[in-house]
């Protein structure tokens, strides 16, 4: 099972914003966003400020990966477990819940 200090859940504007804030203390964060780019819902609702989010989290050198929904996180070993849609588990130390208020968070 892949370990991360932290698990980043939504990359709309808060997932890569935090993702920043994180690298900034040291630690090795993952940006997890179900769509297929870090934008989040943007591109559904704000027409006009799309390219942003997506220009932003590239300039971040973070780790933003695109095209899983996270489906559950339940409290492990040592920190928590975050399964993805097709299974596949991801242990982390914390877990920031920044998937915004347009989906079913």
């Amino acid at each position: 099972m892949e370990q991360v200090d932290v698990a980043v859940i939504g990359g709309g504007q808060c997932g890569p914003t935090t993702a920043c804030a994180l690298l900034g203390q040291g630690l090795r964060p993952v940006v997890r966003e179900a769509s297929d780019r870090a934008a989040g819902s943007w591109p559904r609702y704000y027409y006009d400020v799309v390219a942003y989010p997506g220009a932003y989290a590239d300039r971040l050198y973070a780790d933003i990966r695109t095209g899983r929904r996270v489906i559950a996180v339940r409290r492990g070993d040592g920190g928590f477990e975050v399964t993805l849609e097709d299974g596949a588990p991801m242990a982390a130390r914390a877990v920031v819940a920044a998937s915004g208020t347009f989906g079913r968070p």
